[in-house]
Formats: C-alpha cells, structure tokens, sequence
C-alpha cells in the first residue's frame, strides 16, 4: 500500500537519480531566477512605469508576500492529493505571474505578477524537494536535495549576470 524504494522496472538506481535531477534542476533554476531577476528588472520598471521608491519596494517585496501563502497551501495539497497535482500547482502559479507581468499595463498588475509568481517559488522549495526526496533512490537523496540548492543558487547568480549584459 505504501510507497516502494525499489527501483522502477527497467530502470537502475542511477538512471531513476539522473531523470530526478533533470527535473529538480529545471525547479531549482526556476526559483533561483526568479528570486535573482528583480534586481537587473528594476531599472527599466521604474523607468517605464514612474515607480516612486514605496512602489519599488512593494514591487521587490510582493514576491516574499507570495511565498509563504504558497509553500503553506501547496504544501498542504502535496499532503492531501499527492505531489504531482502540487507540482502542476506550483507551475501554473509560476506561469501565471510570469503572464502577468510580461503583459503588466499598471503597478498593480506588476505586483500581482510577483505576488503570484512568489506564490510558485515558495511553493516550488517545498513541493520539488519534497517529491525529489521520495522519488530519488535511497543513496542518492542527499545529492539530489543539493542539486536543488546548487542550481538555485547559480540561477541567481544568473541573473545578475544577465543584467550586467
């Protein structure tokens, strides 16, 4: 009834670890940008759109009044349906605020965008490793869970490279 650790039919450990790593990769790279990508946008925000320096502030900061509310709700979910449909959640919520934002027309809409899109980061740290950690073969979860990390991490430092560009 429960969850097996034994490697899927036709697929060793390794391999099971290299498809869990893609796909928390993708995660921790998503969360990273996301949380890197506000201090190169700013500028050109600010300038298109007169933000006075509160409205910058609410800008940066929407993004953290979105993830707590999200890693809570989607956790929950994750509890009560099971990983994937959290995962799904978490996505459109990313892409979501992405649309939002892409196509903003005021302040407000830009806020949303980021409110909505922090509502996938904090949901996206707590439901990609967690699925990664029951998914990933025994011996390899700890790499795994640090793959997340590392490729959060660089995408931030992404970021602020891309702005330099």
């Amino acid at each position: 009834p429960g969850r097996s650790d034994a490697p899927s039919p036709g697929r060793t450990d390794d391999q099971i670890a290299r498809l869990v790593v893609l796909f928390v990769s993708l995660g921790g790279l998503a969360f990273g940008f996301d949380l890197g990508v506000i201090s190169g946008a700013l500028p050109a925000l600010t300038e298109e759109f007169g933000l006075s320096p509160a409205q910058q502030g609410l800008v940066v900061g929407a993004l953290t009044f979105g993830e707590v509310p999200g890693a809570l709700l989607l956790g929950a979910l994750a509890d009560a349906r099971g990983r994937r449909p959290a995962l799904l959640a978490t996505n459109a919520a990313l892409l979501c605020g992405a649309l939002l934002i892409v196509t903003a027309r005021s302040t407000a809409q830009i806020v949303l965008g980021r409110a909505a899109t922090g509502f996938g980061v904090g949901a996206s740290w707590l439901t990609h490793t967690a699925w990664a950690s029951e998914v990933a073969p025994p011996r390899r979860r700890g790499a795994v869970i640090a793959t997340y990390e590392v490729r959060g991490s660089r995408a931030r430092a992404s970021a602020r490279e891309v702005e330099r560009e």
